[in-house]
């Protein structure tokens, strides 16, 4: 009786069924985790140029020039940790924008995607530059690019 009155499935939804579910976890998962990572990296990197920044500016009166480079370390780390967080913003609008077009079957649902496609590439690019310095964290935002891509 249920099946009878329930109304006919949209062609898409064997698409959506089949391959948006798992790649779609997989995705997600793998960017959210190496994001984590990315962050965590550079939170760790954060207390470690605080720390010592606490320790040059106790002994300021030898060496000013290291309380000046630990400032702008710390400064780096922040910027990073924002560009992380944009970073993970596109890709949840990609994501968002991705779903409600296999939902809907609809191109005016890609707009979230193609917005946060574009601004997740240019994030990304930046962000490779910032960190350039730091090739744990450049090889960490390589294997996100790889992920998002595929």
């Amino acid at each position: 009786m249920l099946h009878q009155s329930l109304p006919p499935v949209a062609p898409a939804w064997s698409k959506i069924e089949a391959w948006a579910p798992r790649r779609e976890e997989f995705v997600r998962r793998a960017a959210f985790a190496l994001t984590a990572t990315l962050g965590d990296r550079e939170k760790k990197l954060l207390n470690q140029r605080r720390a010592d920044f606490k320790s040059a500016q106790d002994n300021v009166a030898a060496d000013f020039s290291t309380v000046v480079k630990t400032i702008g370390w710390v400064g780096h780390t922040h910027e990073v940790l924002a560009a992380a967080q944009r970073l993970l913003a596109h890709a949840v609008d990609m994501e968002t924008g991705m779903r409600g077009y296999l939902l809907a079957g609809k191109e005016g649902f890609l707009d979230p995607y193609k917005g946060g496609k574009i601004g997740f590439y240019s994030e990304l690019d930046n962000l490779k530059k910032t960190v350039s310095d730091n090739p744990a964290q450049v090889a960490r935002l390589e294997a996100i690019e790889t992920l998002i891509g595929d």
